[in-house]
């Protein structure tokens, strides 16, 4: 890839707030030449907890208010978006 490239698309995933940090840090992995990082795009109930520093109890509480919108698998599996999650992690998003 040309310098020229490079350069405009790394401007591009420094600039852009509507990249998340997943996609921005795979993204430049690539432009690297190396494998993006495998980090799972749906989180369980005690990893959330575990991100947001509450408990799992927490967790449900959020849930039921609308702060988090879980993924429902089947029945009894639900997940979580991670970006979501880091959103209120990073303060991103206000927790009501």
């Amino acid at each position: 890839m040309k310098t020229a490239n490079k350069t405009i698309i790394q401007t591009v995933l420094e600039t852009d707030r509507t990249i998340t940090d997943h996609q921005r840090e795979s993204a430049l992995a690539i432009l690297e030449g190396q494998t993006p990082p495998l980090t799972p795009l749906l989180l369980k109930q005690a990893d959330v907890a575990s991100l947001l520093s509450v408990s799992r109890q927490t967790v449900w509480t959020l849930t039921k208010k609308g702060v988090l919108s879980p993924v429902k698998l089947t029945s009894g599996l639900t997940r979580y978006k991670r970006d979501q999650v880091l959103e209120i992690a990073n303060g991103e998003k206000a927790v009501a």
